[in-house]
């Protein structure tokens, strides 16, 4: 499979930082470092600035699944993922969207985002899930104003693409 991106495209400039690892691609502007990894299946990425994060978290299929199978795959990871978001928090401390979902050529994507105002921090999810695994991009900003941490989880979520 190609390059593919479902909620946009961009080419990376020279202020980015661009990421190709075996499973995906990324662009985050400006500078960015790799911070830590367990075993391939999550890294995580900060901006110079340290008021933002991009955590990419894999789950490889054992076999390739099915198009019913990997849409209650993806199903169950969104559920999963936007619990985990409130598990933590009194349901007034954090503001969620309901995802946005599509299906482009057997891929499904879901995003949505989210923000806890007492700690000013502002959140992007994005979910693919393909026939061989299930990627999750993970955007947080803490002290950005929301206009800025959403043209920047914007852009940056808009360059993910799965390389499989």
């Amino acid at each position: 499979m190609g390059l593919l991106s479902l909620f946009g495209c961009s080419k990376p400039k020279p202020n980015e930082t661009a990421i190709s690892e075996k499973a995906f691609s990324v662009t985050l502007p400006g500078e960015w470092s790799r911070r830590s990894e367990d075993d391939g299946s999550r890294i995580v990425f900060k901006s110079s600035s340290g008021r933002e994060q991009l955590t990419v978290s894999l789950i490889f299929w054992s076999h390739r699944r099915e198009p019913e199978q990997r849409l209650s795959n993806f199903n169950r990871v969104l559920e999963l993922r936007q619990q985990a978001e409130i598990h933590e928090f009194a349901p007034s401390a954090i503001t969620m969207t309901a995802p946005v979902v599509t299906e482009q050529s057997g891929i499904h994507a879901g995003r949505y985002s989210g923000s806890e105002p007492a700690a000013q921090r502002r959140f992007n999810c994005l979910l693919l899930c393909s026939s061989s695994l299930v990627a999750t991009f993970y955007y947080e900003a803490v002290g950005l104003p929301q206009s800025e941490a959403e043209e920047r989880a914007s852009a940056i979520l808009a360059s993910a693409k799965l390389t499989e």
